[in-house]
C-alpha cells in the first residue's frame, strides 16, 4: 500500500507528490533500441522525460524514465537519498554498474500519483541540465539497454534485501566500494571492501557460536582478529581452501596498507570488489 505523501495543487490542477530523483550512473536506457530512436525524436520536440516504468518501494511511488531518472515520492531529502542508494546497491548486486548517489546528485521533483507520472514543470529544466552534464564525457557512447521488467524486479527485490541492518550495511559498503574504485580511489575502495569481509567473518563466527561450535572468543574484534577467524572457519569447513587463500591475500594487503603505508593498485581494488560481491552472493545475500 502506498504511503500517504504530501500533495499540492490549486483549483482543477492535478495534485502532485513532492519527491526526489537521481539518474543511474553510468547512464542506461530502460527500453529497446527502437524506443531510444523514438525518444531522441521526442527530445527534439521538447519532451525529454518519458516514463519507462512505475512501481513502489517501501510504500512510496517510484517512477523511472527511459533515460534512467529514478524519482521517488518521498518528501524528506535524506530518506529519499537512502532509498535511492538502496536501489542502486541492488542494481549493482545484480550486475548493472551503478554509482552511489550523493546529496548533490539529487533533483527535487513532483510526481503525479494518480497518473503515476513524473509531473511536468519548471524543475525539469534543472534535470535536463544535470543530464547534459552527465553526457559531456560520453560523446559517441552507446548506452546499455535494460528491459523495464528487469529494473522493476530489482527495485522490488531491494525492499526485502535491505530489511535487516546487516544486509543493508553490506550493500551500502559494496556500492561505495564500487564507486570509489571507479573514481580511482583504489586504496579507499580496497579498505571498504576489506571492511565487508571482516563483517562477514564476524557474522559467520557468530552463527557457529550460536550453534555451540568453536569460536575466537577472547580475541579482539575487527581486522586484528580476522586471521584467527579465517583459520577457525576453514577448520570448521565454513570456507573452502580457495576462499581462504583469497582472504589471506586480502588480509596481507590490508596489513601492508595499515602498517607500511602501501597503496592499493587498480587491479587489487577491483579484485577485492569482485571477491566481496561473490562472497555476498554466495552466502548472506544469496538470491532466493
Amino acid at each position: 500500500m502506498l504511503q500517504q505523501v504530501e500533495t499540492s495543487g490549486r483549483g482543477s490542477q492535478p495534485l502532485t507528490a513532492k519527491g526526489w530523483g537521481a539518474f543511474f550512473f553510468p547512464p542506461i536506457f530502460v527500453g529497446t533500441h527502437l524506443e531510444m530512436e523514438a525518444h531522441q525524436k521526442l527530445e527534439r520536440d521538447g519532451r525529454a522525460f518519458i516514463k519507462a516504468l512505475d512501481t513502489e518501494y517501501k510504500g512510496r511511488l517510484v517512477v523511472v524514465s527511459q533515460h534512467g531518472l529514478v524519482a521517488i515520492a518521498e518528501p524528506a531529502r535524506e530518506t529519499a537519498l537512502e532509498f535511492l542508494n538502496e536501489i542502486m546497491a541492488i542494481v549493482l548486486f545484480r550486475s548493472i554498474p551503478a554509482y552511489s548517489v550523493r546529496n548533490a546528485d539529487l533533483v527535487e521533483c513532483s510526481i503525479d500519483p494518480e497518473n503515476r507520472e513524473i509531473a511536468r514543470g519548471h524543475w525539469l529544466y534543472g534535470i535536463i541540465g544535470s543530464q547534459a552534464v552527465l553526457d559531456v564525457g560520453f560523446k559517441g557512447w552507446l548506452p546499455k539497454f535494460y528491459h523495464p521488467d528487469n529494473i522493476r524486479s530489482f527495485i522490488k527485490r531491494a525492499e526485502s534485501m535491505t530489511a535487516s541492518d546487516n544486509s543493508h550495511m553490506d550493500l551500502m559498503l559494496l556500492l561505495e566500494t564500487f564507486t570509489q574504485h571507479q573514481q580511482s580511489a583504489y586504496t579507499s575502495a580496497f579498505l571498504l571492501g576489506w571492511t565487508t569481509v571482516v563483517r562477514w567473518l564476524q557474522a559467520r563466527e557468530s552463527l557457529i557460536r550460536d550453534k555451540g561450535g568453536n569460536s575466537t572468543a577472547g580475541a579482539s574484534d575487527g581486522d586484528w582478529a580476522a586471521e584467527e577467524r579465517m583459520e577457525m572457519l576453514r577448520l570448521c569447513g565454513e570456507i573452502d581452501s580457495q576462499t581462504y587463500d583469497r582472504m589471506k591475500a586480502l588480509h596481507r594487503k590490508w596489513n601492508a596498507i595499515i602498517n607500511f603505508a602501501e597503496r592499493a593498485t587498480s587491479s587489487e581494488s577491483e579484485a577485492c570488489f569482485h571477491f566481496v560481491l561473490s562472497l555476498l552472493r554466495n552466502t548472506t545475500l544469496a538470491p532466493e
